[in-house]
Parts: structure tokens; sequence; C-alpha cells
């Protein structure tokens, strides 16, 4: 069994590409799949300033922002 993680880009909650997400997980949980949705716009991502503070140093990345939640999803 796999853990099937559903990304949803857009910022319109239950618009097409929700929709279309949540069918994908559907098929996915009939299998025997373990699924989970997350909406990227419901978290507070910066970009990378390319620091190389994680790849160098070895240190988790210096923003303050959600994207360790969203890697443990």
């Amino acid at each position: 069994m796999a853990h099937v993680l559903g990304l949803v880009a857009s910022a319109r909650k239950l618009g097409n590409s929700e929709i279309l997400v949540r069918a994908a997980l559907a098929g996915a949980r009939e299998r025997g799949h373990d699924t989970a949705i997350v909406r990227t716009h419901d978290f507070d991502i910066h970009p990378c300033r390319g620091c190389m503070t994680c790849v160098v140093k070895r240190r988790p990345c210096p923003r303050a922002d959600d994207v360790p939640r969203l890697i443990e999803e």
C-alpha cells in the first residue's frame, strides 16, 4: 500500500483542479492506497533565496515558512 498525496496549487477552493485531484485520490483509495490532499494555497511558502544553508551547512532552511510542514505531508 502506498501513500498518495494530492497537491492542489490553485487558489480557487473546489475549482476544477481540486475536483480532478479528488477524483484521482478516490481511484487510489479504491485500490487500497492511503491518500491525503494538500492545498498549497493554505500554506505560507516563500521562495528559496539560494543561500545553500540546507545543502552546504546541512542545517534547516532559515526561511520561516510552512515548507517543513508541507514536506512532512
